[in-house]
């Protein structure tokens, strides 16, 4: 366990697992606001589901990782960086889903999408800007007008 625990892959499968879990329990708590498939925590629990599987996959490829190192573990393995990066993704995404109450889902996605994707990588302003806005009137136009699913 304790060679688990000091392995990068891991660590970040646990922490993404919580808040997955953190994300579906609140998804499930705003099925009061709508039919029971047609509820503003459809989008939510959809995200929590697919996040749910990829931190899983973390966590099965951190257990294989360690299993095929055996005795020849290295204890330094997990990467400061990489959980510090895992942090910052969690707590943006949690001052998100503060955001939402605030701010309403237009506004706050064009925020959130617009500083992830700075964080990730993407300094072409112009994808920056595209992607940012269109992704979350997209979304509201098929969700809110094509479907009668009102977002958060």
């Amino acid at each position: 366990m304790k060679k688990l625990i000091k392995n990068s892959l891991f660590v970040q499968g646990l922490i993404f697992l919580i808040f997955s879990i953190f994300i579906i329990n609140r998804a499930y708590n705003m099925r009061d606001f709508g039919e029971s498939f047609l509820s503003p925590g459809i989008f939510p629990a959809l995200f929590g589901g697919v996040l749910l599987i990829l931190s899983l996959n973390l966590i099965i490829r951190g257990y294989k990782e360690v299993k095929k190192s055996g005795k020849n573990i290295n204890y330094d393995n997990i990467d400061k960086v990489s959980l510090l990066n895992v942090i910052f993704i969690v707590m943006i995404s949690l001052i998100y889903l503060w955001a939402l109450s605030y701010l309403g889902f237009i506004i706050s996605s064009i925020v959130y999408l617009f500083i992830f994707m700075f964080y990730i990588g993407e300094r072409r302003i112009w994808i920056l800007i595209a992607i940012s806005i269109l992704t979350p009137l997209i979304s509201y136009l098929i969700f809110s007008i094509g479907l009668g699913i009102s977002l958060p």
